[in-house]
């Protein structure tokens, strides 16, 4: 038996050209002509519009055109009693679309039974996906929606496009007919998958991997709000850390002395037979200036000293700003690292 497999999702592929658009437009009309015969009985008509319009479908033919039209036809086969002509085209109809199915509200319910066996014996497998959506990584996963014809187990498999050396198992579903599986983007429990492209690929075991469905995917990382930084901490708020110390006791009572020593040795040494009685008040005068000057140098060449409390101060005040910014700088890594994902569908096989 041929394996069918087919990507079901829900785009197109491409935009057609305008010879394209009125080729599918023509089939679709000879479609509905083939539809009107059926409800009205005119069976035989029908079948030879289908078979020639099934004739004529090519790769670019709309999977639903190809898919409904090869029911159509089973349709019309079961009802002139050609069972086996009905159940080869609903098989056509499935590799087409796995997801296809008749209404049982329109279809007898014989005519049902012929279709699900007909079903239930065809290898095919489809992924329906959304096209384009957005997911929390951490707490949300992408749902892809399974199809086969015989029931089969499925191997899901997330690796790089067209590299189908090295992809990973994400999982084995067992699906009967339909089943539902959501793929988590998380590599490991909590780290998202990179922006990128990848390709899911679902292989039906046992087929050895010739045949696989490949949904290509795109992943973006979307923006989020960070929070800003803080600014450095104002200048008003660090306190001096060093002041004025006092002077050596050696170096004052080495000005005091010089300062003396400056105002009593002229008059000491004052000869008031040689000298003018004037004078002395000026020895005074140079001496206590000489005084002065030397307090004053010893008070302006004082060392500084630290302020030990103050510079705990101000250490633990940038401590506190670098603390509270690493802190933000973290939450912000966070929120960047586990921003909503972008999934947009590429259709490949």
């Amino acid at each position: 038996m041929r394996h069918a497999i087919t990507v079901a999702l829900l785009m197109v592929h491409g935009v057609p050209t305008s010879s394209q658009a009125q080729e599918v437009e023509d089939l679709r009309t000879r479609f509905d002509s083939a539809v009107a015969a059926l409800d009205s009985a005119r069976i035989e008509q029908a079948v030879g519009i289908l078979r020639s319009l099934v004739g004529q479908f090519g790769p670019t033919t709309p999977v639903d055109l190809r898919s409904n039209a090869h029911l159509r036809l089973g349709e019309a086969y079961w009802s002139l009693g050609s069972p086996d002509s009905a159940a080869a085209h609903f098989s056509a109809a499935v590799k087409a679309d796995p997801f296809a199915r008749p209404d049982p509200d329109l279809f007898h319910p014989e005519l049902m039974n012929t279709f699900r066996t007909a079903n239930r014996t065809t290898v095919t497998l489809g992924v329906r996906a959304v096209t384009d959506t957005t997911i929390e990584p951490l707490d949300e996963r992408w749902p892809l929606t399974l199809a086969v014809g015989l029931p089969s187990d499925v191997e899901l498999r997330l690796g790089a496009p067209e590299a189908l050396q090295g992809d990973s198992l994400v999982a084995i579903v067992r699906v009967d007919s339909m089943a539902q599986y959501a793929v988590s983007l998380l590599v490991g429990d909590s780290v998202p998958l990179t922006p990128g492209t990848y390709a899911i690929r679902g292989i039906i075991a046992g087929t050895g991997g010739t045949d696989t469905v490949q949904v290509v995917f795109t992943l973006e990382k979307q923006s989020v709000d960070t929070a800003a930084h803080e600014p450095p901490p104002a200048l008003t708020l660090f306190r001096l850390e060093t002041e004025k110390g006092a002077p050596p006791v050696t170096s004052l009572l080495r000005g005091l002395f010089f300062g003396a020593a400056a105002a009593t040795i002229p008059l000491l040494l004052f000869n008031k037979d040689v000298g003018d009685d004037a004078a002395q008040p000026h020895a005074l005068v140079v001496g206590a200036t000489i005084t002065v000057g030397g307090l004053i140098g010893l008070s302006l060449g004082r060392p500084y000293v630290p302020i030990s409390e103050n510079i705990v101060f101000n250490r633990q005040l940038t401590e506190d700003w670098e603390r509270r910014n690493a802190a933000i700088a973290r939450d912000n890594a966070l929120k960047v690292r586990l921003a909503p994902l972008r999934i947009r569908v590429q259709l490949q096989r």
